[in-house]
């Protein structure tokens, strides 16, 4: 015995501004130079690049390599830091980010 069923699709369109279509677009024709672009180019648009990344670094103030700088950029405190380097720690990378240990939870540095 088969039952008839009745499917109703419920769409709902959203606009799309122009300026992100504008930009969608110059995405696609940049995709496709790059495509179309022969070895040699590509080559010489990687070097342009690598060219201009030196120009900025060597443009930006150069900061001081301390504990402290390291530690702000990273955001641990120093007591994360001191538990980082235990032999008991087993704070690692995970597959959703970074996967505090038990020990870190216990000492309340999550």
């Amino acid at each position: 015995m088969t039952e008839d069923l009745n499917v109703t699709k419920i769409a709902h369109y959203l606009p799309v501004s122009a300026e992100l279509l504008a930009e969608a677009r110059a995405d696609a024709e940049a995709w496709q130079r790059y495509m179309d672009a022969t070895p040699e180019q590509r080559e010489q648009w990687a070097r342009e690049a690598a060219e201009q990344r030196a120009a900025e670094r060597a443009e930006a103030p150069v900061a001081p390599l301390s504990l402290d700088a390291l530690l702000t950029k990273l955001g641990w405190s120093r007591e994360y830091a001191h538990h980082l380097v235990q032999s008991y720690c087993t704070c690692s990378d995970g597959y959703d980010g970074w996967d505090h240990c038990q020990h870190a939870q216990d000492l309340g540095l999550t």
